[in-house]
């Protein structure tokens, strides 16, 4: 399953190349972070199926984790707990979860989750691009990710009113950067995404933010339409 999300940004008739130029950059960074998002959604998803279903317990048995001598007759203990208190040994076992998890997502042909690719980018005023998202795991909708992260640009205007922050707030990059910061976090968090606020504040690195901060003051339109197969039989979905 993919998606296709249609974006339009009102930069006004004949902008000048170095604007054109500065949204394209700031959409692909908004990109970036939303297929950085959805890869660490992917692996915090492995993660949890080693602590739930026992893997933990498979991968010593198959030997993909052989611990040091003197810890191998230990059959009859919960090893993915017993291994985790072992100060020494919980580096160990988290290099080989790590690539474990790094294996089964090759394997399973999930490394491209999350990739967003341009299917057409046009400008008349305003400046079109479709974008098509990949959703090779299927552990959230294809481009959801990407979808909510616009939204958010397309009305960070609006909540800064609703909730009367300042004009010299907002001229002032660092707290810009922070509320941003702490904006999107506590969104994508309420919308279910399986990430720790330090993960997400972790992938929102200042040239981010100041992407945002940018789109934010353009008039932005977005609409989403998930597709069947990559063929053209598509339905619409979202619009905003």
């Amino acid at each position: 399953m993919s998606t296709r999300i249609a974006v339009s940004i009102n930069l006004g008739p004949n902008a000048p190349i170095q604007i054109l130029s500065a949204a394209l950059s700031d959409l692909n960074t908004i990109c970036a972070l939303s297929t950085d998002l959805e890869k660490q959604i992917t692996r915090a998803n492995m993660l949890y199926r080693f602590n739930s279903e026992d893997l933990w317990y498979r991968l010593m048995v198959d030997k993909r984790f052989n611990p040091p001598s003197g810890w191998k007759n230990l059959a009859d203990i919960e090893r993915e707990v017993y291994f985790l208190s072992l100060g020494p040994l919980q580096d160990l076992a988290r290099n080989a979860v790590e690539a474990e998890i790094s294996r089964i997502i090759n394997e399973r042909g999930w490394a491209s989750d999350g990739e967003i690719y341009v299917t057409s980018l046009t400008y008349a005023n305003p400046l079109d691009a479709v974008l098509t998202a990949i959703s090779a795991a299927g552990i959230r909708p294809a481009g959801e990710i990407l979808y909510r992260i616009l939204v958010l640009i397309r009305d960070w205007k609006q909540d800064r009113r609703r909730k009367r922050l300042s004009n010299d707030d907002y001229e002032d990059q660092i707290q810009t950067r922070k509320l941003i910061r702490a904006h999107v976090t506590k969104q994508l968090i309420e919308d279910g995404v399986s990430l720790s606020p330090e993960i997400i504040n972790s992938l929102f690195t200042d040239d981010r933010t100041d992407a945002f901060a940018q789109l934010s003051r353009a008039q932005l339109s977005i609409e989403s339409t998930r597709v069947e197969d990559a063929r053209d039989d598509s339905s619409p979905t979202e619009e905003a």
